[in-house]
């Protein structure tokens, strides 16, 4: 009898008692401004990290590929159009990408000085196929491409005018200067050189009043104010996530270059 009492208290103990989350309770509270800025950045650096490591595994294959690119182009030119819309964005993935030009230009300056004043055949065979070298890696470089195609409407020997005039109207194409697009990010221009920003902005005949950059989710927009010809004032936006997202990857892979035994540039 004394057991049955005790087991009808019991399931009546476990019917109606409440769990007590008292001594596990703990008030949340939301995170200041400057907390979920610092959340952000942390974020952007992991993720910044996960493209430098990305980078690392791939460049060799990177630059192999660009490679094949480059001599598929000179070895069948009528595909130019294809081939340079490839070259492009596979030249930002290499170790020797600069969206600038003048390091370049000097060194190509340097090698067609000696190609032309030279009496030493050897010399001047070393020059040209120095030259030769470098032109091919930068080929969709868009300022040197234009100095090389200035050079060769001097002197033949320091490229095929009629080639490099079309890999040249190739980035022109894929650039698409028009009133359709650069009002908005979404219809911005993609560059991968400097050389291309400019020349889209001489395309409009316009002064250039003011510029600034942005940066957008991972994006980056530099953003010019342009006075047009007939007096009204215009915004064209142009990305340059490859130019600046690219060289902080490359600096960054290269600072650890003793690590992934990355060619010094």
């Amino acid at each position: 009898m004394r057991f049955h009492l005790l087991f009808v208290i019991l399931a009546l103990v476990l019917t109606y008692a409440e769990p007590s989350f008292a001594a596990s309770s703990r008030t949340v509270t939301a995170p200041t401004p400057e907390e979920n800025i610092a959340r952000k950045k942390q974020l952007e650096q992991h993720r910044f990290q996960r493209l430098v490591q990305k980078y690392k595994r791939s460049y060799s294959g990177n630059e192999k590929r660009y490679a094949t690119l480059v001599s598929g182009l000179y070895k069948d030119p009528i595909n130019v159009e294809h081939a340079v819309r490839s070259l492009r964005g596979s030249y930002a993935q290499t170790t020797f990408y600069t969206p600038f030009s003048d390091k370049v230009i000097d060194t190509l300056t340097r090698h067609a000085y000696v190609m032309d004043t030279s009496d030493d055949i050897a010399e001047v065979n070393d020059a040209t196929r120095a030259y030769k070298d470098l032109l091919g890696k930068h080929i969709v470089n868009y300022d040197v491409l234009l100095y090389a195609l200035n050079l060769s409407r001097a002197d033949p020997k320091y490229g095929n005018t009629m080639f490099l005039t079309r890999v040249r109207d190739a980035i022109r194409d894929q650039l698409k200067v028009s009133h359709h697009f650069g009002s908005t990010p979404d219809k911005a221009y993609r560059i991968y050189s400097y050389g291309e920003e400019t020349y889209v902005l001489n395309q409009y005949a316009a002064v250039v009043e003011g510029s600034d950059v942005y940066k957008v989710d991972r994006r980056y927009f530099n953003v010019h104010d342009l006075r047009m010809p007939d007096g009204t004032l215009k915004q064209i936006y142009v990305n340059v996530t490859a130019p600046i997202l690219n060289v902080q990857i490359l600096q960054a892979a290269l600072e650890t270059q003793n690590v992934v035994d990355l060619p010094a540039q």
